[in-house]
């Protein structure tokens, strides 16, 4: 058996470092409210979906999710949204499968109340100019909790 060479491991394992930061990166902006740098890590042609009951949504195109992120913050605030490094299904030409867990806490601003939804990513991830890039990224809700806010 013929083993591949070592540029092309090292190729391999950059590519892996460089979809975790993907995902890191998406959690720090949501965290931070950076809607410009989160819509920044979609491909222009990218679907970002979500079956999330009525929080649901499916928006096409980088400009398109842009436009739901900065309209967003007026009907819901994140107040906290954390992830699973992501399980990184296949590399090869410049295209990734992932999938991890999440669980994020939204604030619905016309009631006031607090819902903590938990569920799946799966992605579909493309690799353009150097950089890898949320081509098909879908949310699956696996459960909503409605929640009491407590003080500290």
């Amino acid at each position: 058996m013929r083993q591949a060479p070592p540029e092309y491991a090292l190729r391999a394992q950059a590519d892996q470092l460089q979809i975790a930061e993907l995902a890191a990166r998406f959690s720090d902006a949501v965290n931070r409210h950076d809607w410009q740098l989160m819509a920044q890590l979609y491909a222009e042609d990218a679907i970002w979906e979500t079956s999330a009951g009525t929080l649901g949504f499916r928006h096409e195109g980088r400009a398109a999710i842009l436009r739901f992120l900065l309209n967003n913050p007026n009907k819901v605030e994140v107040v906290a949204y954390s992830s699973t490094p992501p399980f990184i299904e296949t590399i090869s030409d410049g295209r990734a499968r992932t999938r991890l867990n999440m669980t994020e806490y939204l604030r619905v601003l016309a009631t006031g109340e607090i819902k903590r939804i938990v569920g799946v990513y799966s992605d579909e991830l493309v690799k353009r100019e150097g950089r890898w890039q949320f081509l098909h990224r879908s949310f699956a809700l696996q459960v909503a909790f409605d929640e009491k806010p407590t003080a500290l």
